[in-house]
């Protein structure tokens, strides 16, 4: 059968496809199929895990480079998929799935051989994205891939697990918009508020700065603000709707900048 003690081996993870194995003393389990049915069953070789020995793939959400090769690799070895009840209504539109199909409920505990699963919200741009915290001997995994951001109810799951797999995307617009919020709330800014935020390139940073500033040269950031709180008489805390202004970023000048001081792009940017 060819089973590992509990554990969990990464088969890929990225743009280009994303499958894991988790192993238990009963059985093994392919956690997303974001490969071809061959190229999964290469790379399952190569750990030297026997492709038959898994017993059911389990699918974290319906995008492509998580579901590629689980209709032809589950239909081949004559095994279920476990979907969530959303992302199983879609992907059968797309003839994506194999003929045994279990749908699952975030939040709602199943059972297979060997492993007692909760799948759990995440959050991330698919229609009903999980995570997994399985139980497995006296084990707990936690497994959760595409985190765009780490909330509460989150950390929550993954907290105390015995063996933690992560995997996590940046979107630079949402980066900016919470450190927009943090310095707004620093400052004792409430209500309704609007920024405008472009993105450039040192050519374009320095083509505004030359015609708003007289400097012909590149900067990280420029800001123009529509707001003096106090000289336009403006309560920072009232509920109103403030048009606070534009803020134009280099991405290019971030990057440089984050090379020179030692540290990421994310932490210059924000």
């Amino acid at each position: 059968m060819n089973t590992r003690s509990t554990g969990i081996t990464a088969l890929g993870s990225g743009s280009s496809g994303n499958a894991f194995v988790l192993h238990s003393k009963h059985a093994n389990y392919l956690i997303d199929a974001g490969f071809s049915r061959k190229e999964l069953c290469r790379r399952m070789e190569h750990c030297n895990i026997a492709p038959e020995s898994i017993r059911a793939v389990l699918i974290s959400h319906e995008h492509t480079d998580h579901v590629k090769g689980c209709r032809v690799f589950a239909d081949e070895f004559d095994i279920p998929a476990y979907v969530s009840s959303e992302a199983t209504a879609y992907l059968d539109k797309k003839n994506l799935l194999p003929k045994k199909v279990v749908e699952f409920i975030s939040d709602s505990i199943f059972e297979l051989p060997g492993v007692k699963v909760k799948p759990f919200k995440v959050p991330h741009d698919a229609l009903d994205p999980v995570g997994f915290n399985f139980l497995v001997s006296e084990s707990r995994i936690a497994f959760a891939t595409d985190l765009g951001c780490l909330e509460k109810s989150i950390v929550s799951e993954l907290y105390n697990a015995d063996i933690l797999v992560l995997e996590a995307n940046y979107d630079l617009k949402m980066l900016l918009r919470r450190a927009v919020i943090a310095s707004l709330m620093y400052e004792g800014v409430r209500g309704r508020c609007e920024v405008s935020v472009t993105f450039t390139d040192n050519e374009g940073i320095r083509a505004i700065n030359k015609e708003y500033r007289k400097i012909d040269s590149p900067t990280d950031v420029l800001s123009f603000p529509q707001i003096d709180f106090e000289a336009d008489g403006i309560d920072p805390a009232s509920d109103d709707k403030k048009i606070l202004g534009d803020i134009v970023l280099s991405t290019e000048k971030i990057a440089e900048q984050a090379a020179q001081l030692g540290h990421s792009f994310e932490h210059e940017a924000a």
